[in-house]
């Protein structure tokens, strides 16, 4: 389905939000779009084969599995004047989301499209409002555990793991969250909340020795112009990879997935959840985090102690 070794560009596309999946337009053409590149039809093809990938991981293979990956609902390529109904929907999610997306309205009437259907994950991290310790414990557990899945499948590497590319949707509190590693079963306790991860298209993943990434060597603008988390990130990531972004370096998940540790402990601060000592035991309990070379090795380290905290909780 896709050759040796693709690179992914930015794109440019519109998101329109419904109540059980989101549609991605995708303009696909060679030529430009405002000065915007879009995508060819080889890196759409791209674009699905990492969402299916993904996706696939919700079944056991070698030992792993994890569902925490947005479903891939369905996808087709379409071409012509974009409907006046997916406008007001692009119009009505620009109020609501402050979208930077381009208005489908700028596209020529004979343009292409890459269509996705995905899977509504819920609300994003940045939006979403913790209620206790435990729901932060468990929402940094499903993601490391869905990450160290994605690394051991398919040396996985989401590059751009921000909180508005984390969903949140409400379970039940004595939902267990049921995923494989290293053969093993684990439950990690809901405590109300299920957690999605968007894919991202700066993403590097390998299946079967074919790999897939976005070549950032040449972007510099991409790392100059802030000081912000995000930005810090990307500036370290391109120093441990020595801007060779077609390598695998599982150290770059480490990196943002501190991040997230970070953001949510802020926002328990901001809302006052739980106690200072609970608040602080949960920022420390992650500590050691950035020393480590990859999130598997942390997983080994500490699952067992965390699974014994959750036991004694309940």
């Amino acid at each position: 389905m896709y050759r040796k070794l693709i690179k992914l560009r930015r794109e440019h596309f519109v998101i329109i939000a419904l109540l059980h999946c989101h549609i991605q337009l995708i303009p696909i053409d060679d030529k430009g779009i405002d000065d915007c590149r879009a995508y060819s039809f080889r890196e759409a093809t791209a674009k699905v084969v990492v969402l299916k990938e993904l996706a696939e991981l919700s079944e056991v293979a070698e030992g792993y599995s994890t569902k925490a990956f947005l479903e891939l609902k369905g996808v087709m390529t379409v071409k012509g004047h974009c409907p006046a109904s997916i406008i007001c929907e692009w119009k009505q999610y620009k109020r609501t989301k402050r979208s930077r997306r381009m208005n489908p309205i700028v596209f020529p009437t004979n343009q292409t499209y890459l269509l996705l259907a995905v899977e509504n994950g819920g609300v994003n991290l940045n939006e979403y409002e913790i209620a206790t310790i435990r729901q932060a414990y468990s929402i940094v557990y499903q993601l490391f555990i869905a990450t160290a899945v994605a690394e051991s499948r398919l040396s996985y590497e989401h590059r751009s793991l921000d909180i508005k590319n984390i969903f949140i949707s409400s379970a039940s509190w004595r939902e267990t969250i049921i995923s494989n590693i290293d053969g093993l079963q684990l439950e990690i306790p809901a405590h109300g909340v299920k957690v999605k991860i968007a894919a991202s298209s700066f993403c590097r993943m390998c299946k079967d020795g074919s790999s897939i990434y976005f070549d950032w060597a040449s972007n510099d603008k991409l790392f100059v112009g802030g000081n912000d988390f995000e930005h810090i990130i990307l500036q370290a990531m391109r120093k441990i990879n020595r801007n060779v972004w077609g390598t695998f370096s599982p150290a770059s998940n480490i990196l943002w997935l501190t991040y997230v540790i970070n953001f949510i402990y802020n926002r328990l601060q901001q809302l006052q959840v739980g106690s200072e000592e609970s608040r602080t035991q949960f920022f420390d309990h992650f500590k050691q985090l950035c020393e480590c070379a990859n999130i598997r090795d942390w997983i080994h380290d500490h699952i067992g102690t965390f699974m014994e905290e959750e036991i004694n909780s309940w």
